[in-house]
């Protein structure tokens, strides 16, 4: 296997990593947004 192909799919596989947290990232972030809102709206209501 040449070295070019290899750093290729190195690089692929770091980037699909990269996606995947950053993905994780958007969930933890829309749950915690969620969170803070439903907290907003019960402390509005009391």
């Amino acid at each position: 296997m040449s070295n070019a192909l290899r750093f290729h799919q190195l690089s692929k596989a770091v980037g699909n990593q990269q996606k995947a947290s950053v993905l994780l990232l958007q969930q933890q972030l829309s749950m915690c947004f969620s969170c803070c809102t439903k907290m907003r709206d019960y402390l509005l209501r009391v």
